[in-house]
């Protein structure tokens, strides 16, 4: 009889142990799809971003369907492996976030570049146009 409530009363500390890890993994993984929306947003390329968050969100389901099983010891396990899957995202989407900013960055040089290319050689057509005009009046007058 002594035995039962103490069973009982670890059964339960446990479950919510595993209750609240499933939990935590959830609030990681939405903060994390919201930074990869945010990535997206500024124009960097998520795909490996993606990657871990399918990763992490199929860990945290089995962890789910393991707790529903009540093996409450195999859900901790994967809800933890889940939060291990997405630690150091903020680092990566930060890395591929400041990437995109500076392919935007790199374009717009490279297409001030371009005009101011394309400007010079326009330049450069009208006065060779002028050039040879004048010497060809040059050669009517003077023949």
């Amino acid at each position: 009889m002594l035995v039962f409530p103490v069973l009982t009363s670890c059964m339960a500390t446990g479950q919510s142990g595993v209750e609240n890890e499933i939990s935590l993994a959830k609030e990681e993984l939405l903060e994390c799809y919201k930074t990869v929306k945010n990535v997206e947003a500024n124009g960097g390329n998520i795909a490996g971003l993606i990657e871990i968050l399918n990763s992490a969100a199929k860990l945290l389901t089995r962890a789910e369907l393991a707790y529903l099983a009540k093996n409450y010891s195999l859900a901790l396990s994967l809800a933890g492996q889940s939060r291990t899957r997405l630690s150091g995202f903020d680092a990566k989407a930060s890395l591929v976030q400041n990437d995109a900013l500076n392919n935007v960055n790199l374009s717009l040089y490279t297409d001030a570049l371009l005009a101011i290319a394309s400007f010079a050689v326009f330049c450069v057509a009208i006065a060779v146009w002028f050039a040879l005009g004048k010497t060809r009046n040059a050669r009517i007058v003077n023949p």
